[in-house]
């Protein structure tokens, strides 16, 4: 059976005959059968053993999270299989794909349920390319960031090993890195844990230069339920960065300031921290673009060296202290990190690129970065 997108308000998902609308709200209401509303959207699988059926349940088209709206998520399509038809059938199988959290981005096209094949089914996925980047005329894309939930009985252990595919990886903005690529996975991922949350590099993935297609495979046999994201690399959250900053707040180490560069345009601090009192100025910004989720982790491993778990036995971090006076940048870009985005903000600027004013372009326009450094050294 193939599932495709009906419409953006429901996600449908298997158990009995009829539809029902049976969300908040709709008490008891039906709708006619299926195939005869939507006689093109499916075909059928045949299976000696199974039969498929049907059942919307309301989701909203949006959802606001953290100040961000994320309309341009499509809701996830939950597909199941029950082993007879009837109100009383029981669901054993269902994949539901979500990228509305933190970081999240993915748009789910489409699945195939190949109950017969190696791979109980293909989830089909897109990359949502961030805002128009005026500065350069195009949408980038490459980021990706999503959660995949599989769940079915013990007794199908055999039959949950999931093949994802992201169509339009070949249109990114760097697709050259995909050759040679894994990606990432954790069935344990904790959005505000500091330590290790279980990503691990998957793989069987692969990259199709001919089609533009990134895919892998994933066995979701863990246990009788199994909720896993992926990403194109582990995300660095806003949950964890905040934690960041406070525990520098809260330690003792020469020169240490913790203060705001100014507000984004989705009204997020740009936290700044300063310390060291050496006469040599050094700053390091991370995350301009905020795909390259890297570069937090790197920051959170040197203010770990230079002020959090700071030591006088530690002769380069006290060396580097006396010596230089660091003023760092977790994240330049957190409007664009917490919207999924691969290189721009909320506006569709490439902080990266977009330094100065120039003759044709006003890099200081309150529509594009309302904030910029200003600090003495």
């Amino acid at each position: 059976m193939r599932l495709t997108h009906i419409h953006r308000q429901y996600r449908p998902t298997l158990s009995s005959r009829k539809l029902s609308n049976s969300g908040p709200g709709h008490g008891r209401s039906r709708l006619p059968n299926l195939s005869f509303i939507f006689p093109l959207c499916f075909r059928q699988l045949h299976s000696s053993t199974l039969r498929r059926n049907l059942t919307l349940h309301p989701q909203p088209s949006g959802v606001n999270l953290l100040g961000t709206s994320f309309h341009s998520r499509v809701f996830p399509l939950f597909a199941t299989m029950s082993t007879a038809a009837g109100s009383d059938a029981k669901p054993v199988f269902r994949i539901g794909i979500t990228s509305a959290f933190d970081s999240g981005n993915i748009r789910h096209e489409s699945t195939e349920l190949d109950g017969d094949k190696d791979n109980i089914a293909t989830v089909s996925l897109s990359i949502v390319p961030d805002p128009h980047t005026e500065l350069e005329d195009k949408a980038h894309m490459q980021h990706f960031a999503f959660r995949s939930s599989v769940s079915a009985p013990p007794a199908m252990t055999s039959l949950r090993t999931v093949r994802y595919e992201i169509s339009n990886a070949g249109d990114a903005s760097y697709a050259c890195a995909w050759s040679g690529t894994t990606v990432f996975a954790s069935d344990r991922y904790d959005a505000s844990a500091s330590g290790d949350d279980g990503w691990r590099r998957v793989p069987s993935t692969s990259y199709d230069a001919s089609s533009g297609v990134l895919s892998w495979t994933y066995d979701h046999s863990s246990g009788p339920g199994s909720s896993v994201h992926f990403g194109y690399f582990p995300p660095y959250t806003y949950d964890r960065h905040l934690a960041l900053v406070g525990r520098a707040s809260g330690v003792a180490a020469p020169g240490l300031a913790v203060r705001s560069l100014g507000r984004t345009l989705d009204g997020r601090e740009i936290d700044y921290v300063r310390v060291g009192t050496g006469p040599l100025q050094a700053w390091v910004i991370a995350r301009q673009h905020p795909g390259e989720s890297m570069a937090e982790f790197y920051v959170e491993g040197l203010m770990e060296r230079l002020l959090l778990d700071f030591s006088e036995d530690d002769q380069i971090a006290a060396r580097a202290l006396k010596e230089f006076t660091w003023h760092l940048v977790p994240n330049m870009n957190v409007d664009g990190s917490v919207r999924g985005h691969l290189r721009t903000n909320a506006a569709g600027s490439n902080l990266n690129r977009e330094w100065d004013d120039s003759p044709d372009y006003k890099v200081t326009d309150i529509f594009r970065f309302p904030a910029r450094p200003h600090l003495p050294l």
